[in-house]
């Protein structure tokens, strides 16, 4: 299978959403769609042997996933196209972050205030379109997608940081964001040269 349909699981009992998220491990798919799946989860997503292949992944309403699965997609999945993890309450922050100690200079950041965890923007090669439409608890992104071309965050109405380095940038979106001043919008989209 090359792209599992639209799966709209509002009415699907959870255990059997389960059951058929346990028989995707079986599916090689590079494009996956989910709906409103109150099962899925990040643990569901990060199992998935197919990660590597995946070019795009829409999971609007699924509140199972948590903020630290885009950390984990930018990791996993290198030819990520397309994200969209709209409606999802779960989200606060979009970053990525390492324990320090793995990467072999944990006395370096301690003595520079660090505890054990570094953060930084995920990065996404690939990464052409992000929707994080309807989150109501986002309220930061850092995200560094060098071919992102379409980004919207319509409704996501406490979001207030936005660093995103993406230089090709030509359509953002920011409908209904009650803190977001004519201002905050001006530096936001000074960051990039191409937007429309």
């Amino acid at each position: 299978t090359h792209f599992l349909k639209k799966l709209d699981a509002q009415k699907i009992p959870l255990h059997t959403q389960r059951a058929f998220l346990e028989s995707l491990r079986e599916i090689s798919c590079p494009h996956l769609i989910f709906t409103q799946w109150g099962a899925l989860g990040t643990i569901h997503l990060t199992q998935l042997p197919y990660l590597t292949h995946l070019v795009s992944l829409e999971a609007p309403g699924c509140t199972g996933i948590t903020e630290g699965i885009v950390g984990v997609l930018a990791q996993q999945c290198p030819l990520l196209e397309h994200l969209n993890l709209s409606q999802n309450t779960q989200i606060k922050r979009i970053f990525r972050h390492e324990k320090i100690e793995q990467q072999g200079v944990f006395k370096i950041f301690e003595k520079m205030g660090y505890k054990e965890w570094i953060e930084y923007p995920p990065f996404f090669k690939y990464l052409k379109r992000l929707q994080l439409n309807k989150c109501p608890n986002l309220e930061e992104i850092k995200l560094e997608a060098p071919n992102l071309s379409v980004f919207e965050a319509n409704g996501s109405a406490k979001l207030t940081v936005l660093q995103l380095l993406a230089p090709l940038l030509r359509r953002a979106e920011f409908k209904l964001i009650t803190p977001l001043t004519d201002e905050k919008l001006v530096q936001w989209v000074r960051q990039w040269p191409h937007i429309q």
